[in-house]
């Protein structure tokens, strides 16, 4: 059996076009407060936004819109969403939304700024039903008693947050919800304390949830132009509830595919590249491109799924003979010619045992192509290329050189169509490669 040696870079990658982006809109005023229904108490306080009784009992569903109609916002089926917030409270005991239970609330989107009207639609993460988890749902008629009856799981309930024997910590969670234009929905999610203000917008800081796909092809968000926050409680004059870092990014122009993961896998000196996509659209394919000094080349294509709703999983070999460092991406490329580049992954392959030349690329070449060389410690080299009747025709290097992996380019523009041979000398060795120029 064959020694099979695995390396694994992992990299989130989401392709976007042109942004619009709400970002922690409370922090830049700390003192602003509100007051709503019964003395509930909405106010800012070292820059979080919080809901409290004020020392009163029997609150019930006050609500708060921090958008306050936003101009173009809207989540219309051609736009993908992205939201993160962190939320948290110090009550016991969550059942749900009916009068005498409590809790809270973060609303995506609605078609009115008082989310406690009977004629407000939308979608909201809601934390409810008795079991201390956090809910993905469509809503209708507004959170009042009924909200259980009139909302629509799209997504199963995520995290307890706190049990029904009523413990509760003084973190909450961090969570980021996208939505995406073929109706995907996906929820992920980082337990304890507030992340920081410069990893709350990247995904792959959401490590302990996991991302789910729930799927509401219905969904028609022209109307839906306001988001904020939902708090229901009672029996308690010390209660409050803790919402901090929003940032709501709106993609007008995405690209078509969702790459959710690149990796590769070094085996036996070849290496395997491996991405996954979470959604596609439009997508003909990928070039898998490699750079092992200055340069890119093209290894081949990769046919894509044109449309999917789902994870797709893609790989593609490298068979020529690296050593050192190579780096790779892939160029994804839809139907009508619009292209995108991934994050690069660097693979540290090591170094031959001796003088090693590869085939150069292309070949068939016109004009120019590129010659590919490893060597196993520094020294002298000469890399010079020879017509079929042995004359010397080009030196390309002549010098010396650290070990390694090394790249030259070749341009034959000023020599005719034939057979053409590189030949590498380095201390006693020497390699040679055929190559045909096709003018």
């Amino acid at each position: 059996m064959k020694k099979m040696i695995m390396f694994f870079a992992i990299f989130t990658i989401v392709l976007f076009g042109k942004t619009q982006q709400i970002q922690d809109l409370y922090s830049t005023n700390p003192s602003l407060t509100y007051s709503y229904n019964n003395s509930v108490r909405w106010s800012v306080s070292s820059n979080t936004y919080r809901g409290s009784t004020g020392g009163v009992d029997a609150i019930d569903y006050a609500s708060t819109d921090i958008t306050s109609g936003i101009s173009s916002w809207n989540l219309a089926p051609n736009y993908d969403i992205t939201w993160t917030v962190w939320m948290s409270d110090n009550r016991t005991k969550v059942s749900g939304w009916a009068n005498t239970s409590y809790s809270f609330a973060f609303v995506l989107a609605a078609n009115n700024s008082d989310f406690t009207n009977a004629s407000c639609n939308g979608y909201a993460l809601i934390y409810r039903n008795g079991d201390g988890k956090l809910y993905l749902v469509k809503f209708t008629g507004g959170f009042n008693s009924n909200i259980e009856k009139n909302s629509t799981n799209i997504s199963n309930g995520l995290f307890k947050h706190a049990d029904n024997a009523g413990t509760v910590t003084s973190n909450g969670f961090n969570i980021y919800v996208k939505y995406l234009p073929n109706g995907n929905w996906r929820i992920k999610w980082q337990s304890g304390s507030k992340l920081d203000d410069a990893d709350i917008t990247d995904s792959t800081k959401y490590t302990t949830g996991s991302l789910t796909t729930p799927i509401n092809t219905d969904f028609n968000g022209s109307s839906y132009k306001y988001c904020g926050y939902v708090w229901n409680h009672s029996n308690s004059k010390s209660a409050y509830s803790y919402w901090d870092n929003l940032t709501v990014t709106k993609n007008i122009n995405p690209l078509p595919v969702e790459l959710s993961l690149f990796t590769y896998k070094l085996v036996d000196g070849k290496v395997k590249l491996v991405w996954n996509t979470a959604t596609e659209l439009n997508n003909k394919g990928f070039y898998v491109e490699k750079n092992t000094g200055n340069s890119w080349i093209t290894l081949g294509f990769v046919d894509g799924k044109g449309n999917s709703n789902i994870s797709n999983s893609y790989e593609f070999t490298d068979n020529s003979q690296n050593f050192g460092k190579v780096t790779y991406r892939l160029k994804q490329v839809d139907f009508d010619g619009k292209f995108t580049y991934s994050n690069t992954i660097e693979v540290n392959v090591g170094l031959p045992k001796e003088l090693t030349l590869m085939q150069n690329y292309p070949n068939p070449f016109n004009p120019a192509t590129t010659i590919s060389y490893a060597i196993p410690t520094a020294g002298n080299v000469s890399v010079k290329v020879y017509n079929s009747l042995g004359q010397e025709v080009a030196t390309l290097f002549e010098g010396y050189q650290e070990a390694g992996m090394k790249q030259l380019n070749f341009n034959a523009n000023n020599l005719n169509s034939g057979i053409y041979y590189c030949v590498v000398n380095f201390g006693n060795s020497t390699k040679v490669t055929k190559m045909l120029l096709m003018k």
